[in-house]
């Protein structure tokens, strides 16, 4: 095992159950210093800066490991599991660029077409005016299928089921969006009383980063594996 694969390994083993909850909860005590801790974390988390960059390398990295999966000639290998793979790799992808509309702002073009019905004038599908009302949605649907797959009792190592160490990741920020989704959907009589309901979902970014670290996660940790048992 190299040093770089110990690194990881003993994060999986040894802390990746708790990052999340200590993450969240930095990001979380940070920001209640106001104003200066607020504009830090506001900062870090808006659209271009280091949460949103990191979140994009993290999810290019966990495609890259899932295609070096794919070219293991691994002898049991069945044709659903290579296209499980496949598909994993489309998804992710397609989830890193979208991340950063496709290099709209790094390389400065535009696509009016694209841009004139999207929510943010951006050129990515997932801000689409029709798609962005049912993004969170989607976000803690998806996070709890994810949770619910870590869960679950593998038949052996070489599974392509996640692992219960990152199952944090996917669960709380499936939960955010859950509840933010809830909250968000008040009666308005209610939600001036309770609720800043343009507050609710200023961590977007920082539970973003908990999914796509959880991707790179389990897609080095399944090549790992897939490695050493091939």
């Amino acid at each position: 095992m190299s040093k770089r694969e110990k690194i990881f390994s003993l994060f999986d083993k040894k802390f990746s159950n708790k990052f999340p909850f200590i993450f969240l909860f930095f990001c979380y005590w940070i920001n209640t210093y106001t104003t200066l801790g607020s504009k830090i974390i506001l900062h870090l988390s808006s659209e271009d800066n280091l949460i949103e960059n990191v979140s994009f390398i993290l999810i290019v990295l966990s495609a890259f490991f899932i295609l070096k999966t794919i070219f293991l000639k691994i002898k049991k290998n069945s044709s659903s599991e290579k296209f499980t793979l496949i598909f994993l790799f489309l998804f992710l992808i397609i989830w890193a660029f979208e991340e950063i509309s496709w290099g709209q702002r790094i390389f400065n073009f535009s696509w009016d077409t694209i841009s004139n019905i999207n929510f943010q004038d951006e050129i990515n599908l997932h801000n689409l005016n029709k798609f962005q009302p049912h993004l969170h949605k989607g976000y803690y649907i998806l996070g709890l299928v994810l949770s619910f797959l870590c869960i679950l009792k593998k038949k052996n190592k070489t599974s392509l089921l996640p692992d219960k160490s990152i199952l944090y990741f996917f669960l709380l920020p499936s939960l955010y969006y859950l509840v933010g989704e809830i909250i968000f959907n008040f009666p308005l009589e209610m939600q001036g009383e309770f609720v800043l309901i343009n507050k609710i979902f200023i961590f977007q970014e920082t539970n973003e980063f908990l999914l796509a670290l959880g991707a790179f996660l389990y897609s080095f940790n399944l090549y790992r594996i897939k490695k050493k048992n091939f």
